[in-house]
């Protein structure tokens, strides 16, 4: 992502780094590994891919990596992200005075 990122900015990494660093106090890697934790969660919640899957498909060699970075954003585990996100889209797909059963 880093070189395609400096390839279409006609600029080295050290160069974009430091401008999203200056402007937005963000480096190149913590924007790439926020984006790729948003699509983990994503597919945490919306898909029954395991951790190690999704690991896989979103090009981490290391489950536990993946896991700390999740658990590092969201202050939570991966497997109760996933939890609370689901019990809470369950909630939300209930019609008004349904109850539960």
């Amino acid at each position: 992502m880093s070189t395609r990122i400096t390839t279409e900015l006609d600029q080295d990494y050290n160069t974009v780094n430091q401008i999203l660093l200056s402007e937005f106090g963000l480096s190149v890697k913590s924007i790439f590994q926020s984006r790729v934790v948003e699509k983990a969660k994503e597919l945490l919640v919306y898909t029954e891919h395991s951790l190690t899957r999704i690991a896989g498909d979103l090009g981490y060699k290391n489950a536990s990596y993946l896991s700390g970075q999740i658990k590092k954003i969201t202050g939570c585990t991966p497997s109760y992200f996933k939890k609370v996100r689901k019990s809470k889209l369950e909630i939300m797909k209930r019609r008004p005075g349904e109850e539960k059963m």
